[in-house]
């Protein structure tokens, strides 16, 4: 369990608080005695395998960490065009997909994604 205070998630077990993200005793403490002012009770809320993964990714990425495809794994244009020639040719004379995929030995979902980028 834990609560959240000015924007930060403060995780609290038992006797002992541990400070997810940075804020100084003092803010824990005020948070903690606002928060009991206000409703007489400290607002708690429970921890999601949701928000565990987001926080996790959110940490991940203020150390430094990054999300996502690896520079250069992606294909340009370019390179698609160079691979993907006789596809594009075929489909630029009027063959259908199946055909096309049956000539060139690609798959039908790999014309039709090459038909479809190149609005063919």
């Amino acid at each position: 369990m834990g609560l959240f205070c000015y924007g930060k998630w403060i995780e609290t077990s038992g006797l002992s608080t541990i400070l997810s993200s940075t804020p100084s005793m003092e803010d824990y403490e005020d948070c903690l005695k606002s928060d009991k002012q206000r409703n007489g009770s400290f607002r708690t809320v429970p921890v999601t395998p949701k928000f565990r993964l987001n926080s996790g990714r959110a940490q991940y990425i203020r150390n430094g960490g990054k999300l996502g495809r690896k520079v250069g794994s992606v294909k340009t244009i370019e390179q698609k065009k160079e691979e993907y020639h006789d596809i594009i040719s075929y489909l630029k004379r009027g063959y259908s997909i199946r055909n096309v995929a049956k000539l060139t030995g690609k798959g039908i979902s790999t014309v039709q994604r090459i038909k479809a980028e190149f609005n063919l």
